[in-house]
């Protein structure tokens, strides 16, 4: 799969009470850094015990989207957003291991606004992200998770996850350390 900026990779439907929305999954473009911005920091403002990106400054935004495409383009990393009607209400992103020995292994992050939470979203994401790895040379996915989040434990266990231990101190939370779950998955 040749991959280009803004290429989109999936166009996923959902039903709310009344309505329905469409939510375009895709690559990210140099015109994204400021919604990527604000979806990043608006997760990690209400998320803090989730293990996602850093905090994006204003200043730093365009090298971050830089560094993301450039991963993308050399297949390091697989980056994607959400978007409803032109507002990105989601990120999601395998990022493959740092050196020879483990270039197969990718870490699985992602995040959701609040306000889209609910509808299965992440489930759908996960799965097209995960139909399309082994393209990108991945063949293992791993990731953590807070042992007191049943709804992430779960949404592991859905996708075949197996647990394969625990972390201790391994987040920090409000200056309080906290145990980490790890998952791998096998593809």
């Amino acid at each position: 799969m040749k991959l280009k900026e803004g290429m989109i990779i999936d166009k996923i439907i959902f039903k709310t009470d009344d309505d329905y929305f469409a939510v375009v999954l895709r690559l990210p473009t140099m015109k994204d850094a400021a919604k990527v911005r604000k979806c990043i920091n608006t997760i990690l403002g209400k998320e803090e015990n989730v293990r996602f990106f850093r905090t994006v400054t204003e200043k730093g935004q365009n090298q971050f989207m830089q560094e993301a495409l450039h991963k993308i383009k050399k297949k390091r990393e697989l980056f994607v957003v959400g978007e409803v009607n032109k507002k990105i209400i989601l990120i999601a992103a395998l990022i493959r291991g740092d050196f020879k020995v483990d270039e197969h292994v990718a870490d699985f992050v992602i995040g959701v606004l609040d306000d889209y939470r609910g509808y299965g979203i992440g489930t759908k994401v996960a799965d097209a992200l995960f139909a399309i790895a082994s393209e990108f040379g991945i063949k293992v996915i791993k990731s953590s998770f807070n042992p007191d989040d049943d709804k992430v434990k779960n949404f592991y266990k859905k996708f075949g996850f197996a647990e394969i231990g625990r972390m201790p101190h391994a987040r920090r939370v409000k200056g309080k350390l906290h145990d980490e779950v790890l998952v791998v998955k096998k593809l």
